[in-house]
């Protein structure tokens, strides 16, 4: 993930937006997250996550897993990727 990417991420987190996610699996499989809020972006043993809040389940993806997300509203910054 690039750094704009990065910022992207982390501008959502200290915003508390909320984006739809796209991301793979450790098994391979895609999932998708609706509306879900972006906590914080961290690094952890060299790899960067997101710990995101699905409706009062807290969740941690790894960011180089992730392959798609938008924010559904019009606030600035645009939040989306690709």
């Amino acid at each position: 993930m690039n750094c704009q990417t990065q910022d992207m991420l982390e501008a959502a987190a200290v915003q508390r937006r909320r984006i739809n996610l796209t991301y793979k699996r450790t098994n391979g499989q895609t999932a998708a997250h609706e509306a879900v809020v972006v906590l914080d972006v961290y690094t952890e043993g060299g790899e960067e996550y997101m710990s995101i809040n699905d409706n009062g389940r807290i969740c941690h993806i790894a960011t180089a897993l992730v392959t798609a997300f938008r924010a559904p509203d019009s606030l600035t910054p645009v939040i989306a990727f690709p």
